[in-house]
């Protein structure tokens, strides 16, 4: 080695600030030799979900055993609720309303919502014969509920007798 390049080699690390530009200038070209990060690509947004349709639905009512009319020959009143719409969990009701509009017994179910709104059935039944309702002659109805309130109804009337 010659004595100038010992003398520079030297003097380059008794100066701070030389050899903290020389420092820099190696952090610098370290940096540079590193290949650049690959973008990230963006996540797809979800695809827009429409809101849920509102509940709704119907109700009918009927009489086992089939034919029965007169309280001393329905066993029970049957109502078949079909529902569609709503989201999640949903809670439906029925309430069979006495003649004079006293609510006799309220029945409830859990079903879950059907995609794309499909109906589904459910049904409650309450017993006549042998019970209160059986002494309570006249017009009924039974009441559909759903989740934000009254859905549909069917009256029916239950006969003291029948004329032969």
């Amino acid at each position: 080695m010659s004595p100038l390049s010992k003398e520079l080699r030297r003097s380059a690390v008794r100066s701070p600030l030389t050899a903290g530009l020389v420092l820099a200038v190696v952090a610098m070209l370290g940096a540079c030799t590193e290949p650049p990060a690959a973008p990230v690509p963006m996540a797809p947004a979800p695809p827009s979900r429409s809101p849920p349709l509102p509940v709704a639905g119907a109700i009918s009512v009927r009489f086992l055993p089939q034919g029965a009319v007169a309280l001393g020959e329905v066993n029970e009143v049957v109502a078949d609720a079909t529902v569609s719409g709503g989201s999640g969990r949903l809670r439906l009701w029925v309430d069979f309303v006495a003649p004079g509009g006293t609510t006799y017994q309220r029945l409830g179910a859990e079903v879950d919502a059907l995609p794309a709104g499909a109906p589904q059935s459910v049904s409650w039944s309450v017993p006549i014969s042998g019970t209160e309702a059986a002494r309570l002659p006249g017009t009924w109805r039974a009441a559909l509920i759903g989740p934000a309130g009254p859905l549909a109804d069917s009256s029916f009337a239950l006969l003291q007798e029948v004329a032969p």
